[in-house]
């Protein structure tokens, strides 16, 4: 901090020109000068968003030309770091600062002088830095009532992809103009019901609410751009009559894309969307030509296979200027029954 001293007839700027460093310079103004010729004078990068304030005041942006700080009165101009939300993020951050500046200037000496009186001099320090903690705590939960913190999208988690089929990646050309758009591609995991193979099955007397436990592991398919989740469950061994089935607390009629199967206790259907015994492995690993193929064992008695790939940041090309292009890309599949010697299968095009 400058070794400056203000006067009752001046006016100090306390100035933090940057917004992650606590370096602060001090100047002195005769009254007379408005916000924005002072603010011309310290010298602000135009680059820097800032927060000014008169004695713990905020002063709008469009009233800088207008308001003249009097004699005596202290203005703080700090940077602060914006980018990303969009005006009610700055406006969130604004308040923080806000509450920050009234809590240290404010709350500190209220919560000394409190615990002073009540327990003697000893008990000043801790008293303010209560004090301190109880109005930043108010002046938070004051914050998040007037500006909530933004929350992310599915966009945002999820990044970008497509879907596609599993093997080794054999190559890539270029197709389509600059610029391609990310596409956001999502996923679905299963519910959070109890999966118990070879345990005991419920058995339900009287009227229940119950969160069912899992009939067979469920599993993932993949329809061009949709996912789908297929489950089975358990309610219970005998005859029961099931209603108002949901998924947490909506049900399920809130939801499109749905279809479900309910058998009250008849042992005799068979379910005609769950086609039985399904393992679904799902694996974590980058395909790249030059490492070879990516070989995986199915489990014992399977009569069918159904494998995808993800990418899960787009099936693009970064350009050298930060721009991207959609490529095309060509994957090879084989199988081969175990024991035989000649591998099945194909090349194909993954395109965006």
């Amino acid at each position: 901090m400058s070794d400056i001293t203000a006067t009752k007839n001046d006016v100090l700027v306390r100035s933090c020109p940057s917004p992650f460093l606590s370096r602060k310079i001090d100047f002195v103004f005769k009254e007379g000068r408005t916000v924005q010729e002072i603010l011309e004078s310290i010298d602000i990068s135009d680059n820097v968003s800032i927060l000014v304030t008169i004695e713990g005041v905020p002063v709008r942006p469009e009233d800088y030309a207008n308001v003249i700080p009097s004699s005596g009165a202290c203005v703080t101009v700090r940077a602060i770091p914006t980018g990303g939300g969009g005006d009610k993020n700055i406006f969130r951050l604004v308040l923080t600062v806000v509450v920050v500046v009234v809590a240290y200037v404010y709350g500190g000496p209220m919560g000394g002088a409190a615990a002073t009186s009540l327990f003697g001099a000893g008990a000043a320090g801790i008293g303010a830095a209560l004090g301190t903690m109880a109005v930043m705590t108010v002046g938070m939960l004051i914050v998040n009532a007037i500006a909530p913190p933004a929350t992310a999208e599915l966009g945002q988690i999820s990044g970008v992809g497509g879907l596609s089929s599993l093997g080794a990646f054999s190559g890539g050309s270029v197709s389509g103009g600059s610029g391609a758009s990310a596409k956001p591609s999502y996923a679905l995991s299963g519910a959070n019901n109890s999966l118990i193979p070879y345990g005991p099955i419920p058995m339900l007397l009287g009227r229940h609410r119950i969160s069912p436990p899992y009939g067979a592991r469920p599993y993932t398919t993949n329809e061009g751009d949709d996912q789908y989740l297929h489950c089975l469950f358990c309610e219970g061994n005998g005859l029961i009559f099931m209603i108002d089935h949901r998924f947490g607390e909506t049900p399920v009629e809130n939801y499109s894309d749905v279809e479900m199967e309910v058998f009250n206790g008849d042992v005799s259907t068979n379910s005609t969307i769950f086609p039985g015994d399904v393992y679904q492995q799902d694996e974590s690993i980058v395909l790249v030509q030059s490492e070879g193929w990516a070989v995986r064992e199915t489990q014992p008695n399977t009569n069918r296979i159904s494998v995808d790939i993800t990418y899960p940041n787009g099936l693009i090309k970064l350009n050298d200027d930060g721009s991207t292009t959609r490529v095309d890309g060509l994957v090879d599949i084989q199988y081969r029954k175990k024991g035989d010697v000649d591998w099945i299968g194909e090349t194909h095009t993954v395109t965006w």
